[in-house]
């Protein structure tokens, strides 16, 4: 599970015009689980890797736990950090 640092939402694909999954905002604290990440939208010059999420441990809504799939953009979740060992590229 990767700890959410800022907090992002997941998204159909890796541009956000794709739209949010429907899943609550992953807040500061939170949990995702990633597989694997791929290369999408730049968002504010801060890089354009993206989490494949399978899974999101909401710990501000009490432990709530959804599996919805889609993207989350990694900047906003831990700065990228996993994508550099922690995850394989997709």
């Amino acid at each position: 599970m990767i700890t959410v640092q800022t907090g992002a939402a997941v998204f159909n694909s890796t541009n956000l015009a794709s739209g949010a999954v429907g899943v609550p905002d992953l807040w500061s604290g939170d949990l995702l689980l990633a597989d694997c990440w791929s290369t999408g939208q730049n968002l504010n010059n801060r890089g354009d890797i993206w989490y494949h999420t399978l899974d999101e441990r909401y710990l501000h809504l009490g432990g709530l736990e959804t599996t919805v799939t889609g993207w989350t953009y990694a900047p906003y979740v831990d700065n990228s950090a996993a994508a550099n060992g922690s995850i394989p590229h997709c």
